[in-house]
């Protein structure tokens, strides 16, 4: 999906979404608004993309898709991020840290 758009942006679909990052005061476009995503993609055409097509011919868009996920699953809950976000944590440790703190703070409110 892009930027809210089912399909590549056609002028149409851009027009819709970009007042409503306006709206917001969220500059569209621009790479400290849009820092993680970037980076993300950039990972995973290094990680990914340029190493999995250097090795393998896909013959379906599935065969595809289940080697994306298999790599998803690593980067989600076994490869530490050096990110500043994530201080080392891996995003499931992230996550789930947040949760804690939630709740924690939800127990404090009912208290």
């Amino acid at each position: 999906m892009y930027r809210g758009c089912p399909r590549p942006p056609s002028t149409s679909c851009m027009n819709r979404v970009l007042p409503l990052y306006a709206a917001q005061g969220i500059p569209v476009e621009h790479t400290r608004t849009n820092g993680v995503v970037e980076r993300f993609n950039r990972t995973a055409l290094d990680e990914f993309f340029r190493e999995t097509f250097r090795e393998k011919f896909y013959a379906s868009v599935e065969e595809l898709q289940a080697d994306l996920d298999l790599w998803l699953h690593r980067y989600n809950y076994e490869r530490p991020h050096r990110g500043y976000l994530d201080m080392g944590r891996r995003p499931i440790e992230t996550i789930e840290a947040d949760k804690l703190l939630r709740e924690q703070g939800e127990m404090k409110e009912a208290a």
